[in-house]
């Protein structure tokens, strides 16, 4: 990984934290056990086998059931080999399935002979995640199959947000840089960038956010700027500065200074090449949600959108960019399939005319040339 190369870096792409352990995309466990203390299926009860509750993390084992993992692969282990001290240790539970390996924390004491049980330790938490993430197959009178999970089996994201520009100036700079080069890069070709702003803990009733896409269409010099915002009824028909900062920085100012960040200048205020031409949004009356589609075309010298991935977007209290900043974002890479689930219109309702078959094909056709026009 890196900052400054077009190959590696990680500059705009999205950081989360998840609710379990990350245990890798194939999911080889279904085993019926703690169901409900997983959460998997509420209407089953809890299958209770000897010497594995859920509700118990201790177990035990013989030498026979005992593996090492390592990259997935369970290797036997020799009585003299293993102590307390083991690591990376699963256990499996022959009554219940010979291919059925449950992780452990620690093995507590060792037996003092080779048919001896194990005390051991097991991780019920990670158990609980294979089960949650997994996604199984299965058929009436058939074999349970496992298929692998796209996102790791990690469980839901609990926190997430944007690798941005840091600004390398003083803990005081939010406004005046100092000279200090960034010299971060994105991933090369980036066409899509996707960001995604907060209203300030002070905004009051200029409170606004939402989501805004920047996309370069293929093998041309052409961009759109799609936002989709909401505010309050108070911001109607009202004008508010809208722009780029050099950095994706959001700290807050050393010292403070309202919720002003380390953001840095607006980004290439006054330059020819500075490709957000809208510098003010307009919403319009009696709304409490707005939808923006802007055009744009790349200014001489600049190939790409790639540049602006990392910085800040932010949103001003009035038309000018003196008026406190009350909305800050740091805008990624985009997901390809942002494009097509981001509606810049308002949702259509259709209600056909069953009674009448021709007047409801006229419908179908007319909302289909509404899609694809």
């Amino acid at each position: 990984m890196s900052l400054d190369d077009e190959a590696s870096s990680i500059l705009g792409r999205a950081v989360a934290i998840h609710k379990y352990e990350d245990i890798g995309r194939d999911i080889p466990l279904y085993d019926g056990l703690c169901l409900l203390t997983c959460g998997v299926d509420l209407t089953a009860a809890d299958v209770i086998y000897p010497d594995r509750v859920c509700s118990q993390t201790r177990g035990q084992a013989t030498i026979e059931n005992i593996r090492i993992e390592n990259d997935n692969v369970y290797s036997e282990i020799s009585f003299a080999d293993i102590n307390v001290n083991t690591r990376n240790v699963v256990v499996r539970y022959p009554a219940l399935s010979d291919d059925v390996y449950y992780r452990v924390t620690s093995i507590v004491s060792k037996p003092t002979t080779e048919t001896g049980t194990f005390q051991v330790e097991f991780d019920n938490a990670n158990a609980c995640a294979r089960r949650i993430s997994g996604n199984y197959l299965s058929s009436t009178g058939g074999e349970q199959m496992n298929r692998p999970d796209e996102f790791g089996a990690a469980g839901p994201a609990i926190a997430g947000g944007i690798v941005g520009r840091m600004n390398p100036n003083l803990a005081s700079d939010g406004k005046t840089p100092l000279g200090e080069v960034d010299e971060t890069k994105p991933a090369k070709g980036t066409s899509q960038i996707s960001c995604y702003l907060r209203a300030t803990a002070n905004a009051g009733d200029n409170a606004i956010g939402g989501e805004a896409l920047i996309i370069q269409n293929i093998g041309t010099k052409e961009v759109d700027l799609q936002a989709k915002l909401t505010h309050g009824a108070t911001m109607a028909g009202l004008s508010y500065s809208f722009h780029f900062h050099d950095y994706g920085d959001l700290r807050l100012l050393s010292p403070p200074d309202g919720d002003n960040r380390r953001v840095g200048y607006i980004y290439k205020e006054g330059q020819a090449d500075d490709i957000l031409t809208l510098k003010t949004l307009e919403i319009p009356a009696g709304q409490t949600k707005t939808y923006i589609l802007e055009k744009y075309t790349l200014p001489d010298g600049i190939s790409g959108v790639d540049e602006y991935v990392g910085r800040s977007l932010t949103i001003h209290s009035g038309p000018t960019k003196e008026s406190p900043t009350v909305s800050y974002g740091v805008c990624g890479i985009g997901n390809p399939d942002s494009i097509e689930k981001f509606f810049t219109t308002t949702e259509l309702k259709l209600k056909p005319k069953a009674s009448n078959a021709a007047a409801l094909g006229l419908s179908v056709a007319s909302v289909l040339a509404l899609f694809f026009w």
